[in-house]
């Protein structure tokens, strides 16, 4: 799948596009900027876009509003550190995210994708 990653963690991006890349996927790119993500999302085509909740400019929420409204056929996994709220939890995955994971778990976002994967196919 073609991959967008959006968070305001250089560092963290970083890693979530070479964990994303180990399971060949294309990450077409990175951003710290939620309306960013929806361009890049929409121009390029993505399948994923991976995306945290706390963003400089717009809130992750707003991002997948936007999504949805653009009509893209991203597959969106929440990554964020504030999944603990299960409001909030239900919240995201009602504006149309596939999952919701909570930062720092990586072994649940691989499988967060794993699942992306198995929908798509």
């Amino acid at each position: 799948m073609r991959a967008v990653i959006c968070d305001d963690d250089e560092v963290l991006r970083t890693v979530i596009s070479r964990l994303l890349e180990e399971r060949g996927h294309e990450v077409i790119a990175e951003t710290a900027y939620g309306t960013d993500a929806v361009e890049l999302v929409t121009r390029f085509g993505a399948e994923l876009l991976v995306l945290d909740l706390s963003l400089p400019g717009s809130t992750g929420a707003e991002v997948l509003r936007a999504i949805s409204e653009a009509r893209a056929e991203a597959t969106t996994i929440v990554f964020t550190a504030f999944a603990h709220d299960e409001l909030e939890r239900r919240a995201l995955l009602d504006a149309g995210a596939a999952a919701v994971v909570q930062k720092p778990d990586f072994e649940a976002l691989e499988a967060a994708v794993a699942d992306a994967e198995a929908a798509r196919a």
